[in-house]
């Protein structure tokens, strides 16, 4: 079932095997509805990264500053940011790995 959930570009289920066994599956996300949602609560550049891993989610730091037109460094701390608040994740090495965008609201500090 996880495998047909991933090939189809849907979230992979989560099983529950204590007690009763059960099955929780997930909808698929309105990318552009969810980032309307959390709008108030990240700031335009934190949009336009979402939006451009959302396309592409191997891009790289550098290309993203490029794209956006602000600094590496800028890009880096809205992504630690990004990270934190548990909206994006890294999957694999700094050079191979994708990004991995959690689609839930964010975690208010």
């Amino acid at each position: 079932m996880r495998k047909a959930m991933k090939d189809y570009g849907l979230p992979e289920p989560t099983f529950n095997l204590q007690g009763m066994f059960d099955v929780t599956f997930f909808r698929p996300v309105d990318f552009e509805k969810w980032l309307n949602h959390l709008s108030s609560m990240l700031n335009p550049t934190q949009i336009k990264i979402l939006e451009l891993i959302h396309e592409n989610n191997n891009i790289t730091a550098v290309s993203l500053a490029h794209a956006i037109g602000i600094s590496t460094r800028a890009i880096e701390n809205n992504i630690r940011k990004l990270r934190e608040s548990g909206l994006l994740e890294r999957s694999g090495s700094d050079k191979t790995g994708k990004w991995l965008i959690i689609n839930h609201f964010p975690k208010l500090s």
